[in-house]
């Protein structure tokens, strides 16, 4: 899979180089990125007992609508990101 920052213009053709990422590692990809996001939303459930309790339930229901804490399909992958150059050339059809 090839990823590429986005511009503001989706039809435009993207002049940085892609990040390539093997489909395989994907899993092991998305399960970091949960993890990384299921601290902030605890800290953000701390901060919210602290300094506004009688919002901090409503709060963190609410940022966890974006599915941070739902399982994720399949997460037993392992992961690295590795540079183009370092990527196996795709097989000609």
């Amino acid at each position: 899979m090839q990823l590429w920052l986005d511009s503001a213009d989706a039809e435009e053709t993207p002049s940085a180089q892609p990040i390539e990422i093997v489909m395989c590692d994907l899993p092991g990809i998305l399960h970091t990125v949960q993890e990384g996001l299921q601290g902030v939303l605890a800290l953000c459930r701390k901060w919210a007992a602290r300094h506004v309790p009688t919002l901090a339930a409503d709060l963190a229901a609410r940022l966890d609508e974006l599915a941070i804490s739902a399982p994720l399909p399949d997460t037993s992958g392992q992961h690295a990101l590795r540079p183009i150059t370092e990527l196996e050339p795709e097989p000609e059809k």
